[in-house]
Formats: structure tokens, sequence, C-alpha cells
């Protein structure tokens, strides 16, 4: 944009209405990405029109960042907590309005610090840590912690699929250890991990076959014990459904002598 001077032995650059002050691109151009980066990675954006990612981070930053500063989370009760693997391991936690499905907040780490700078920023958007009822996350005790420091008044609710994926863990422990001393385990470390719908017919008919020694394997009761755990989140619509269940699950494991199972009920 031209210099134009003012009389007063000023030159200012002109103001342009179709782009924000000192930026390279316009309004309408801008707009077209910020909607573009809903759906794609920034890097891939910056392919398709021929820009550097690093041009196309500074605005999309600004503009995440004021329209930031005009959320509210005056009404927000029901919070989930949940981390996700950026590099090797390095964490980003995510927060989300579940009662809304949008996130709220991101910061890198896993520990309970993050809740820390998530209440810090959550208080500044005039949301009340009181006021929330209901906190869904794993069993990170980074989360534990800080969620017991900064929400006295709410519940915590371990998710589905984490109970699920440390339920897998938990098999593929076992069948780690047994498949050392039973050549029948090897190779089959995912007819254990798969739901039974997801295998080809070739793995089903492989499995039923190692199922029906399943008595003699553990791995074969350990998986077991994960499909009745599954079965309780998939069958049981309340808690009086799903607490009986739950207690004779809970049993078994605990008499089964297997370690990992037992430490999935502690």
């Amino acid at each position: 944009m031209p210099k134009v001077s003012d009389g007063d032995g000023h030159c200012p650059t002109v103001k342009a209405p179709w782009a924000r002050k000192n930026s390279c691109f316009t309004l309408l151009f801008v707009t077209w990405v910020m909607e573009l980066s809903k759906h794609l990675p920034v890097s891939v954006i910056a392919k398709l029109i021929g820009e550097r990612d690093k041009r196309l981070w500074r605005f999309i930053k600004y503009y995440v960042n004021e329209a930031g500063k005009l959320e509210d989370y005056s009404d927000v009760e029901i919070i989930g907590m949940d981390e996700t693997n950026k590099k090797g391991h390095n964490y980003i936690t995510v927060m989300v309005d579940t009662s809304k499905r949008k996130v709220i907040f991101t910061t890198e780490e896993k520990d309970h610090t993050t809740v820390d700078k998530f209440v810090e920023d959550f208080k500044e958007h005039n949301g009340d840590p009181d006021n929330v009822k209901v906190i869904t996350c794993d069993m990170s005790l980074g989360f534990k912690k800080g969620v017991k420091d900064n929400f006295p008044n709410s519940e915590t609710i371990i998710d589905k699929f984490h109970v699920i994926k440390h339920a897998n863990e938990a098999v593929d422990t076992v069948r780690k250890h047994e498949s050392k001393t039973n050549g029948l385990l090897k190779g089959t470390k995912y007819l254990w991990l798969k739901n039974s719908a997801n295998l080809t017919d070739k793995q089903a008919a492989w499995k039923s076959n190692l199922m029906k020694a399943s008595k003699h394997l553990k791995t074969g009761r350990t998986y077991s014990m994960r499909v009745k755990l599954q079965d309780i989140y998939e069958q049981c619509l309340t808690i009086e459904e799903a607490e009986p269940r739950l207690k004779n699950l809970c049993s078994w494991l605990m008499r089964s002598r297997l370690e990992p199972m037992k430490k999935l009920y502690g």
C-alpha cells in the first residue's frame, strides 16, 4: 500500500478496507484459508496455494486468539480431557466442552500442570470450576491430581475408550508372556486386539480354533474377560443393569491369577 502525506510531516501507510493492517493478504483470502484450515493441515493448504505455511500460520494464530477472547465458559458443566501424541513423547492435552462438542483449550504436556493452565484460562473466560459437575478423562495420575486440586465439586468418569484400551493392553501382556512357551500364539497379536466383526474369515476361523483351547490358554481367558467388559458397555443402559455384571466380572478378574487382569481391576 502507498504512503500518503497527512500534511503534518507524517506519511502513514494508507489503510485498505479489504485487508488487516500490515497483512500481505486480503480479508477474503484469509477467510478462505481459515475455512480450509478446519478440514486440511496448514502444510497441505500452503502447497495448494503456493505459499509458505509459516505465513499462513501467522494470521491463523492471530484470528484464533482473537476469537478466543470472545469465548464465554460460564455455562460449562461437563468437561472432557485427553492427550494426543505429537511426536515421540511430546504430548498435547485437549480440553473439550462435551455438551457442545467444542474444543475450549489446548496445551503441551499431559501432567497435572496442564489442568492448572486450563483452569487459569477457564476463569479468564468466566468459567467457574465449582460449577463443573462431570469430568471425563483417562486414568492418568496427572489428570487425577489436577482435577482433585481444581474441580472440588466434580465427578470423574473414566471414558470407555481408555478402559477398553487398558483391557487390550492386559490381554497383549498375557499373550506376550504365554507365547514364549506356547507356539500356538505365534503371530496372533491382532486376533486378540481386534473385535470379531473386524476379522477376516480366515482370522475368525483361526481365532475360533484357538478359543476352543481357551480353558488351557491364559490368553483365551483374558480375551473372554475383555469381551465381557465390552459387552457391559454395549448392552447395559442403566447403573442397575451394569452393576451386578461388573461385580461378577471384577470377581472373575481377581480370581484369575493373571496379574495384568488383576492390575486392570485395581
